[in-house]
């Protein structure tokens, strides 16, 4: 079974195009695709991951690690997960820069606090009943899907006694 990373990469990337192709045209980063999977140290990688990583490092939702990987086997973060939806949907112009204070467990100097707190003001996230986001919580499944339907305005039936 692939990693909720793998999982990630190649979700937000397919529902970016997806999107993109049916509502507006094109940016000319996904246009004029280039493979910049080889600017990570740990390439090669499966066609889709190096099809997912390209796109997402186009468009600056992904950079990958400080030591030059990206690691698409690793596990990753709320936070982590939240940046890339946010940085590769059509509201990433929308992102504030400054950073801002939402959750205690958020403070004004994380790198995440400003996608954190966007995303809490627009309903994308509301935490857990513990008043905390817990940004260092590996990303559930469910977790990831929450947030690309919310981000994506995806249409949703749930039931009434459902929590997602």
């Amino acid at each position: 079974m692939q990693n909720i990373l793998t999982l990630a990469v190649v979700a937000v990337s397919t529902a970016f195009l997806l999107l993109h192709q049916v509502l507006r045209p094109l940016p000319a980063s996904v246009l004029t695709y280039t493979d910049r999977s080889s600017q990570y140290r740990d390439a090669p990688f499966s066609m889709e991951e190096t099809i997912g990583v390209s796109v997402l490092t186009s468009l600056g939702a992904v950079e990958g690690y400080p030591d030059g990987t990206f690691r698409p086997d690793g596990t990753i973060n709320r936070a982590e997960f939240l940046k890339i939806v946010l940085k590769s949907s059509p509201r990433s112009g929308e992102l504030p820069s400054r950073p801002d204070r939402c959750f205690p467990d958020v403070g004004r100097e994380a790198w995440f606090s400003p996608f954190v707190c966007f995303a809490q003001k627009q309903s994308i996230i509301t935490g857990y009943p513990d008043g905390l986001f817990h940004p260092e919580n590996p990303v559930k499944y469910a977790e990831a899907l929450k947030m690309l339907v919310e981000v994506y305005e995806y249409p949703r039936a749930v039931a009434v006694q459902d929590e997602w």
